[in-house]
C-alpha cells in the first residue's frame, strides 16, 4: 500500500514539474541540490538569461565549503527524450570548463543511446536524472511535498524486561 501511495505521489509531483516554466524548473533544481546537502549554485545562466553560458546551466559546489564543483544542465523537455547528442554537447561544455563532473536533469527520459554514451565515457562522471528519478528525489528530500501521516512501528524493549 505504501508503494502505491508513493507511486501515485511521484506521478502527481512529476505532472506538476512538467507544468513549470523553464525558470521555475531550474529554480527547483537549485532547491533540490540544497536539500540534498550540496553547496549553493554559483551561477545560473539560463535562469538569469546570461549570454555565453557555454552550455552550462550552473555550478553546484559538491559540499558546503566549496571544495569541488559539479556542473549542471537542465532540459525542460516534456515530450521529447534527451538523446546522445544532448549529452555529447554537455560533455563538450564540461571540457571547455576543464571539468569532469556533471549532472544532467530532465523532466522526460533519456534514450538508450544517451545512457550507453554516459556508461561508456570513463573520462567524465555524468549523473543522469530523468523525470521519474527527479520526482523520487523530491519526495525523498521533501521538496514540494508535505508529510501527512507518520506511522510508528513498535517493538519490545528487551533491556527493560531483562533481569540485570
Amino acid at each position: 500500500m505504501y508503494q502505491k501511495i508513493n507511486q501515485s505521489l511521484a506521478n502527481e509531483v512529476l505532472a506538476e514539474v512538467c507544468e513549470m516554466d523553464l525558470y521555475k524548473f531550474e529554480t527547483l533544481i537549485v532547491d533540490l541540490f540544497a536539500k540534498m546537502g550540496y553547496g549553493k549554485l554559483q551561477y545560473e545562466s539560463h535562469v538569469t538569461r546570461k549570454p555565453g553560458d557555454d552550455g552550462i546551466d550552473g555550478i553546484v559546489t559538491a559540499d558546503k565549503l566549496g571544495f569541488d564543483s559539479i556542473y549542471t544542465q537542465a532540459k525542460s523537455y516534456n515530450d521529447t527524450s534527451v538523446g546522445r547528442l544532448d549529452i555529447q554537447k554537455f560533455v563538450g561544455a564540461l571540457a571547455v570548463q576543464g571539468a569532469q563532473k556533471g549532472i544532467f536533469i530532465t523532466r522526460s527520459i533519456y534514450t538508450k543511446e544517451a545512457i550507453a554514451f554516459v556508461e561508456r565515457n570513463l573520462n567524465y562522471k555524468i549523473v543522469l536524472i530523468d523525470g521519474n528519478r527527479l520526482a523520487d528525489l523530491m519526495i525523498e528530500y521533501e521538496l514540494g511535498v508535505l508529510t501527512q501521516y507518520i506511522y510508528q512501528v513498535k517493538q519490545i524493549d528487551r533491556d527493560y524486561f531483562s533481569e540485570e
